[in-house]
């Protein structure tokens, strides 16, 4: 009797797969090394977007879409698009010229940080925020969400008006009920008064707290953070005795250990870590001042990418490894049992560079682990010397409050009836406090509720009173960026709805009755300015910082760590909880930009999975899409899961930031809860099962969508042979094309590139890119001109990993033009490969003929109709309508637009004048645009690179958008 078949991932057949075709083989899924006939099928339909129609009882029905699309894209020019509600000036502003974009200084916030900006407006519309390229912190560049945050202002379903159980009321009743109750907390001091809020690092908001304070010394504030710094802040307090902020000098750094520390990954610091980790990348060979970076880690990240040696290891193996460390170096007597495996020869490794390089080294251990992890990282640092030179500690940037105190605190008042007036300021502890479940039964039982946020959300549900609160565009504020520089945050357009910025409301409990926007700002910096407040006020929003005030080093002696051993494991399944790398801890949820951006290592959109390893699969024969559920105590969650290669053999990861239930329509009813099955404490880790249950969900991931044929997409250089192979003779018969005074090109630094996706994001804003939905995306649709490949290579348990972008590369002998039977596809002189919108028939014959898989086809109208969405568009890229192709253009606008300066001032166009978007926002500086025939330009030098080569380079197309190869550190040949 034969075996039943086996339904779930084989590890040993992929294994065995890989053996076989021998040599040097890129892949991208674990799906890729199976023999499912279907993901072959779609990826080697001609149409892969039209792949799951084409078999035989749905083909009439292709066809019948085809010659649709193709017949309503004529009627498509027909239609009158104009708007009829614009309005013009009463009085126009002095200085605006219509139609000229505008810039102010200004800032965003994540996680209570501030994230400077320069914001481009039309006519006083906001379309586009870029990086303050004055901030010492970020130097001009960006990342996903700081891109994202102009749709967030725009979003439709923001809260527009105060309302009362769900009523609409008026600002002038909010402040009625103000006056009134606070005559009830004069009474007794604040006693029973509670605020609920996220951790920010605003000083006015710090000195209207405190003056609150003073007038209700009973009163009490808990903070709400999903993500947040307790862990961190609990380590730097146990070592020096008080909470300090970590910052670190990676670009003083000859090595670095990196302990479940995502440095390079989303989050507040990634911009300035990024930019600090490039400096020591690029044309900087191993060996010569290159950074080496070993990197110990339970799920693949960012940073784990771009190691130079990369350790697979579940949580509870974390201290082990940093105990061997220890141990080794003489930092800590505490035992430590010798890795085995893989991990002994990753921590000689580590060792080695750590002993060679002391003064010069790091090691990190992240901010979720075990404060007594933490703190042995510290005392790691000081035994090698590296305090001062590559790590340095500061006062914290956040603000602090004597009367705070933990969220579990005011879930205890409340249920023994100790709090009577709960003010929840821009937080929802009833979806992503740790004990949500238990304080959305005790919430409704406290007298008066107030919440005030951007949106009526799942503690706003539960409030009797909710305030609307302006987006930070929209406010006067101010904050600290992650190296302590404060920047006062102006306003760039008008509130476009009945809110209140944050010191407004905050005001009001002090007492005000209708504050003006900017009063509370003002009188924090006029304490700070003195005499000189005037011009001082003038220069920062000007500058969009202040300067000089970033925080200064602090000199601490570190006491040395609790004595600590590590624990054995006991085998059972670990469980750890992750901010989602696109719409964080659910904040972002609404906004559908971040929502279809692809996750940077799985690619996938619209949904958060269970992740598991290659190795766990095989043992419980799961399959990436099938439902599971994930149960820890008595909770328990269900979701699709999804295999990982390269995360930790026995550990699950849960994301969080879905399951939404209030919030916005966008947001809701997506994925699964992830802080249903968080701790209270040890919220990052826990342990629990993994069950199979009925039915499977379609999980839209992108990675596998336009797939280009060929084989040395991602080149490799050692310190033993540092250049790629001399290029390929590409000798054609067409004739060349009419020289013009520019040629533009692009060059891409795959050794600094990080995959983060802030060139997506970035590209998406600027060109008006459209979202196009789960559904659309999953059958290969998604618009984005710009991608991010992510390959595998080698073992699948421990793979090397690589990041690749590929926008469209404007080929000198371009297959699409000569393919395209309307001439909708042409050749500028200045060498782009543009599109012509009107001529576009829908063939899609050009995106068959690219080798690149670079364009893209609007199946349906994807522009919305609503004068919000609207706004946002950039007035200077045109919105594309149904049944056309569109593609990257090189930001052929901005182009435009510095010949027009150049013009206007009677010169020549120098380089550094046209900044492509991406270029623009790319925090490692991977991304170089420029003039190819100027060889001075930052383009032409890098294309002088040993390292410098192009993609599919024997199809013969000659692109404009070439790449420069990866170094491999540890020096193995290629």
């Amino acid at each position: 009797m034969s075996a039943a078949p086996r339904t779930g991932f084989d590890l040993e057949a992929a294994r065995r797969r890989l053996r076989e075709e021998g040599g040097r083989r890129f892949w991208t899924s674990v799906d890729e090394l199976t023999d499912d006939a279907g993901f072959r099928a779609r990826l080697s339909a001609e149409f892969p977007s039209a792949a799951a129609m084409i078999d035989a009882p749905a083909r009439r029905q292709f066809l019948k879409l085809m010659g649709a699309s193709l017949l309503l894209t004529g009627t498509a020019a027909c239609g009158d698009n104009r708007s009829d509600r614009a309005r013009p000036y009463v009085d126009q502003p002095e200085g605006l010229v219509p139609g000229v974009p505008r810039r102010y200084a200004t800032a965003v916030t994540l996680e209570g940080y501030a994230q400077p900006v320069l914001a481009t407006t039309y006519d006083g519309r906001p379309t586009k925020l870029d990086g303050n390229p004055d901030h010492p912190a970020t130097r001009g560049k960006s990342d996903a969400f700081m891109q994202a945050a102009i749709f967030g202002l725009y979003d439709p379903e923001r809260s527009k008006e105060p309302t009362r159980n769900g009523e609409t009321t008026t600002w002038g009743a909010v402040a009625a009920a103000l006056v009134a109750a606070r005559t009830r907390w004069q009474a007794n001091g604040g006693e029973g008064l509670r605020f609920v809020m996220r951790r920010t690092t605003s000083p006015t908001l710090q000195r209207q707290f405190n003056a609150l304070f003073r007038e209700f010394p009973a009163a009490r504030v808990h903070f709400s953070d999903a993500v947040g710094a307790d862990e961190r802040d609990a380590a730097t307090t146990a070592s020096f005795g008080r909470p300090l902020e970590i910052h670190y000098a990676l670009d003083a750094c000859d090595v670095v250990v990196s302990v479940d520390d995502d440095l390079v990954g989303p989050g507040p610091q990634q911009v300035r870590n990024a930019l600090a980790w490039s400096t020591r990348r690029g044309d900087i060979a191993p060996g010569q001042g290159r950074t080496r970076l070993h990197a110990a880690e339970s799920l693949p990240s960012l940073t784990g990418t771009v190691a130079s040696t990369r350790l697979p290891a579940n949580p509870s193996q974390m201290m082990p490894l940093l105990l061997a460390i220890a141990a080794a170096l003489g930092a800590t007597s505490a035992r430590a049992p010798a890795p085995s495996g893989h991990g002994e020869a990753w921590v000689r490794r580590a060792v080695a560079d750590l002993r060679r390089h002391a003064g010069r080294g790091l090691v990190t251990a992240g901010a979720h682990l075990d404060p007594r992890l933490q703190s042995l990282a510290f005392a790691i640092n000081a035994h090698l010397g590296n305090v001062g030179q590559t790590v340095f500690y500061t006062e914290p940037v956040h603000a602090a409050f004597d009367q705070a105190q933990p969220l579990d605190a005011l879930a205890e008042d409340i249920a023994a009836g100790a709090v009577n007036t709960l003010v929840v300021l821009d937080a929802n502890p009833a979806y992503d406090a740790a004990g949500a479940r238990r304080l959305r039964d005790l919430i409704p039982k406290v007298a008066t509720r107030i919440h005030a946020g951007l949106y009526r959300d799942e503690t706003a549900s539960l409030c009797a009173w909710h305030l609307p609160l302006a987006h930070a565009l929209e406010s006067w504020s101010d904050a600290r960026a992650v190296d302590g520089t404060a920047s006062i945050v102006q306003p760039v357009i008008a509130p476009l709805y009945s809110t209140r910025n944050i010191h407004q409301i905050v005001e009001m409990l002090n007492g005000e009755i209708e504050p003006v926007a900017d009063s509370a700002v003002r009188e924090t910096w006029r304490r700070t300015f003195g005499e000189h407040f005037d011009a001082r006020w003038r220069q920062s929003l000007h500058d969009g910082f202040v300067g000089g005030s970033q925080a200064q080093p602090v000199s601490v002696g570190a006491s040395a760590p609790s004595p600590i051993e590590a624990e054995a494991s006991t085998g059972a399944l670990e469980i750890v909880f992750r901010p989602d790398p696109t719409v964080w801890d659910g904040r972002f949820a609404n906004i559908a930009w971040l929502q279809e951006l692809p996750k940077p290592v799985t690619k996938i959109t619209w949904d958060n999975v269970v992740a598991i390893s290659p190795t766990l699969a095989d043992k419980l024969h799961f399959a990436n899409g099938q439902i599971v559920e994930v149960t820890a105590g008595d909770a328990k969650v269900k979701g699709p899961v999804w295999i990982v290669p390269g995360q930790a053999g026995n550990t699950v990861a849960l994301y969080l930031g879905y399951g939404r239930r209030a919030g916005g329509e966008i947001s809701r009813g997506i994925g699964y809860d992830a802080f249903a099955l968080r701790p209270s404490r040890d919220r990052w880790c826990t342990h629990g099962r993994i069950l199979r249950v009925e039915g499977s969900a379609t999980v839209a991931t992108t990675q596998a969508h336009h797939r280009m044929d060929g084989f040395d997409f991602v080149r490799e250089v050692t310190a033993d042979a540092p250049r790629t192979p001399p290029p390929k003779d590409q000798s054609s018969f067409y004739p060349e094309w009419n020289g013009a005074a520019h040629a533009w090109g692009m060059t891409i630094d795959l050794d600094r590139c990080i995959g983060c996706n802030a060139c997506i994001a970035a590209c998406n804003v600027e060109n008006n890119v459209a979202v196009v939905g789960k559904d659309q995306v999953a059958r290969g649709r998604e618009m984005l001109w710009l991608r991010v490949d992510r390959y595998y290579e080698g073992d699948i348990e421990n793979p090397r990993a690589f990041f690749q972008p590929v926008p469209c590369m404007h080929c000198e002998k371009a297959p699409c033009e000569m393919g395209c039977p309307v001439h909708a596809t042409v050749h500028s002189p200045e060498g782009l490969n543009q599109m012509v919108y009107n001529r576009c028939i829908g063939t899609r014959t050009c995106s068959s003929y690219c080798p690149y898989k670079v364009r893209r086809f609007n199946w349906y109208d994807y522009r919305k109709f609503g004068e919000a969405d609207r706004a946002a568009k950039n007035p200077d890229v045109t919105v594309r309508s149904r049944g056309v192709m569109e593609k990257c253009t090189y930001c052929t606008q901005r182009i435009q637009a510095a010949h027009v300066a150049a013009d206007k001032e009677n010169r020549a166009l120098r380089d550094g004048d046209i900044v492509t978007a991406c270029q623009q926002a790319c925090p490692t500086t991977a991304i170089t645009f420029g003039d190819i025939k100027d060889p001075n330009a930052g383009v032409s030098q890098r294309r002088e690179s040993g390292r410098h080569y192009v993609l599919l380079e024997e199809v013969g197309t000659r692109p404009r958008t070439t790449y420069l190869a990866r170094w491999r550190d540890d020096g193995e040949a290629t």
